[in-house]
C-alpha cells in the first residue's frame, strides 16, 4: 500500500456511523460478497484518501482519473456491502 492523504475521522463521520467504522476492524465477513480482511480498515481508509485527493485535485483545475481498491459506491450509512467499505457517494 502506497503513501495516502490524511484525513480527520470527521470525514468519515459525515457519511458513516461511528460504529460502522468500528466494525471494520471486528473480525467476521460483513455478507456473502463482502469479506473481512486483516487490516481492511486502513486499506478502505486509503481509498477514501484517494479519492479525496483526486477531489482536491480536481477542485485545482487538474485533469484526474480515480480508480481505488476497495471499491465504495455500495456501502451505506452503517454497513459494509457489495465489496465496498466505505462510501465514495457521500459526503
Amino acid at each position: 500500500m502506497g503513501q495516502t492523504a490524511a484525513f480527520d475521522d470527521a470525514v468519515l463521520l459525515r457519511a458513516h456511523t461511528p460504529e460502522h467504522i468500528a466494525r471494520l476492524s471486528e473480525p467476521g465477513d460483513f455478507d456473502a460478497d463482502t469479506p473481512f480482511f486483516p487490516n481492511i480498515g486502513a486499506r478502505a481508509r486509503a481509498s477514501v484518501g484517494a479519492g479525496l485527493e483526486a477531489l482536491k485535485s480536481a477542485r485545482a483545475g487538474e485533469a484526474v482519473f480515480s480508480l481505488m481498491r476497495p471499491p465504495g459506491h455500495h456501502a451505506t450509512r452503517n454497513r459494509a456491502m457489495g465489496f465496498c467499505y466505505l462510501s465514495n457517494n457521500r459526503g
